[in-house]
């Protein structure tokens, strides 16, 4: 079951990579071109994962274990290896 959703979670984020751009190298070097003719439309698409991962780390912290079952093992500020 954990490959099939890994493979489900990675598809899922190669066709959000495609449907926003970013695997167009003209589109990312526009973005990364600060200098010259800036593309700032993938900041949109950055600002979203942001908010996304923001969201899936606060389920993270409320719920000891994943979806599967599995433990959440998350860091802590201030631990070492």
């Amino acid at each position: 079951m954990q490959v099939l959703m890994a493979f489900t979670t990675g598809l899922i984020f190669g066709l959000g990579l495609l449907l926003s751009g970013m695997t167009d190298p003209a589109k990312v070097i526009g973005f990364l071109d600060i200098a010259g003719t800036w593309n700032p439309s993938l900041a949109f698409v950055m600002g979203g994962a942001i908010l996304i991962a923001a969201i899936a780390f606060h389920f993270a912290k409320i719920h000891p274990k994943a979806l599967l079952g599995d433990v959440m093992r998350l860091p802590t500020v201030g631990a070492s290896h």
